[in-house]
């Protein structure tokens, strides 16, 4: 990181959650729906090694729950997700399908 830089969000809560969870066994892995923003971050110092998932629309509830059902099926113990308020706001959303079930 550059002197004087302030670190990015994104690094920020990389760097926080994966040295948390660092003696995990089974690694980690990050279910990204913030259009690769975090693929920026990786191979930082102080940023651990993750597995990578890219999350694209539609951003619906059951996506979400599908890539970490995955994720747990490969052994891996640990997932972060970012950003979870994609699944409320996002393509196929919570609001998408609140709107659609309200529409007459």
């Amino acid at each position: 990181m550059q002197k004087g830089r302030k670190p990015s969000l994104v690094f920020v809560v990389l760097q926080k959650a994966l040295r948390a969870t660092r003696h995990s066994s089974c690694g980690h892995v990050l279910i990204d729906a913030g259009y690769d923003s975090v693929t920026f971050e990786t191979g930082k110092n102080g940023i651990l090694e993750f597995f990578y998932i890219p999350l694209t629309p539609s951003f619906t509830p059951r996506r979400y729950i599908e890539y970490i059902k995955a994720a747990k099926a490969e052994g891996v113990e640990v997932t972060i997700i970012y950003s979870l308020s994609h699944a409320w706001s996002g393509s196929g959303g919570m609001l998408d399908i609140h709107d659609n079930a309200t529409k007459a």
